[in-house]
């Protein structure tokens, strides 16, 4: 047991009236061990009576049993989780409705700054002309197969069927498809995370995006890249760099490099330099 001093003006505790005898705190431990304890009896951490016994004219004390203190110590730690854990989960709460705000801004911003760029024609390569050529299926490949309408009405099958068409599309094709693939992308993410993603979502070409969007290590493929991000405009430049930032994971060295490049693209945009945007992202002789 033990004793914890309390210091407080004299005054009736208890039932006792002030003119009866003192009860020392080594009787009122051993009452309070005789006692039968209970954890279904409330209050459990109180001693009997009032729970605090007057000793001296100026002075009171309280006894506690080992047992009342170790109950107290142990319902606090778990009143401490217990709210810790109510904290973690409405910050949980709060961030994921932050993401969910911050993409369903992103897909109308893509919609704005892609909105009316025309489907490829002619000698730009459109999605399965993309895919027939660089796959064995150029002989089942009919131009009847491509969606000729805007790109917000593209069907998402029509992405999951040509996982390898991104690499051989041009300025033009990349242009339409690009916010395609973009919206794709964020659509999935919006969607419950407890759900089986969709038969038509496009897994392999949203990683083959990530990828474009990267600069590479060295200069072999920069004048290649360079031709086929001419097109971008500075609106849909700066909404590929909000989707590098908030899809491309920081966590793994390809996304931060991502990420990187793209920042140096919008504090180009906000203040031009010398050098071009493509120049910003990529850095001649190798990313630094």
């Amino acid at each position: 047991w033990a004793v914890l001093r309390l210091d407080r003006p004299r005054r009736d505790l208890g039932g006792r009236s002030s003119g009866e005898p003192a009860l020392g705190p080594e009787v009122a431990a051993a009452a309070e061990r005789a006692g039968h304890w209970s954890i279904a009896a409330a209050p459990v951490g109180e001693a009997a009576g009032s729970g605090v016994l007057w000793c001296e004219p100026d002075e009171h004390h309280a006894p506690w049993t080992h047992h009342q203190l170790l109950f107290i110590e142990w319902a606090g730690q778990i009143l401490g989780e217990t709210l810790a854990r109510a904290d973690e989960e409405t910050a949980s709460r709060a961030a994921g409705r932050q993401r969910v705000e911050h993409l369903t801004a992103l897909q109308a911003a893509v919609d704005r700054a892609f909105d009316g760029v025309p489907v490829p024609d002619g000698p730009h390569p459109t999605l399965h002309a993309a895919e027939a050529s660089d796959w064995p299926t150029a002989r089942t490949y009919t131009p009847s197969r491509d969606h000729r309408g805007r790109w917000q009405d593209l069907p998402r099958q029509h992405l999951r069927e040509c996982p390898f068409a991104l690499s051989r599309l041009d300025a033009e094709g990349l242009q339409y498809y690009l916010p395609a693939i973009m919206t794709a992308a964020i659509r999935r993410d919006l969607e419950s995370r407890d759900s089986e993603p969709p038969d038509d979502h496009p897994f392999f070409l949203i990683e083959r995006l990530a990828a474009l969007l990267t600069p590479e290590h060295d200069d072999a493929w920069r004048a290649h890249a360079r031709e086929r991000l001419r097109l971008l405009t500075h609106p849909q430049r700066a909404v590929v760099g909000e989707y590098v930032r908030l899809m491309m994971s920081s966590t793994c060295a390809s996304g931060r490099r991502a990420q990187e490049a793209w920042a140096r693209v919008a504090e180009h945009d906000r203040a031009p330099g010398p050098g071009s945007w493509f120049d910003a992202w990529w850095p001649a002789r190798g990313h630094p």
